[in-house]
């Protein structure tokens, strides 16, 4: 046999660490959030224990955004993240599969459960959904009649 029909360790351990940057997730747990369930292994995601069908965007922006609860991500950053590409302004690409995978989750968009809308900013995973919360950027909610400050314990604590 030629000396080269084996690789060397050295070779493999590239070989490793290029699929793990090549693949978005490629050792990531599974997350669970109430109804919840997300397996970035299997790809496949699971609401109140029935499965979900999801494009692979839908998935990968799903999987992007219950990967940091809590944290609002613009529109341009999901895209720029989800597509490996840079964002087009005139682009409703997220907001369409958003809303897309909203309905395929069962979810109404109204009501702030698992993805929510920060209007003027972009959008965050709600680790606990609270049912009710759809907020402005300077966190008031746009729900129920107006500008009314709600559920303060969903902001971070400012001293």
């Amino acid at each position: 046999m030629a000396a080269d029909a084996f690789p060397d360790s050295a070779a493999l351990r590239r070989a490793g660490r290029l699929a793990q940057l090549e693949g978005p997730f490629p050792s990531a747990p599974r997350i669970r959030h109430g109804e919840l369930s997300i397996d970035p292994l299997r790809h496949t995601v699971t609401m109140r224990e029935e499965p979900v069908s999801l494009t692979v965007k839908e998935f990968d922006i799903l999987h992007f955004l219950a990967s940091y609860p809590g944290i609002v991500f613009t529109k341009a950053q999901i895209y720029e993240r989800v597509w490996r590409e840079d964002f087009s302004i005139a682009s409703t690409s997220v907001s369409d599969h958003i809303s897309s995978l909203r309905q395929k989750l069962g979810l109404n968009a109204r009501d702030g459960r698992y993805i929510q809308t920060v209007f003027g900013v972009g959008y965050r995973f709600v680790a606990e959904p609270s049912g009710s919360l759809c907020f402005d950027r300077r966190g008031f909610s746009k729900n129920r009649g107006g500008f009314l400050f709600d559920r303060i314990r969903a902001f971070p604590r400012m001293r």
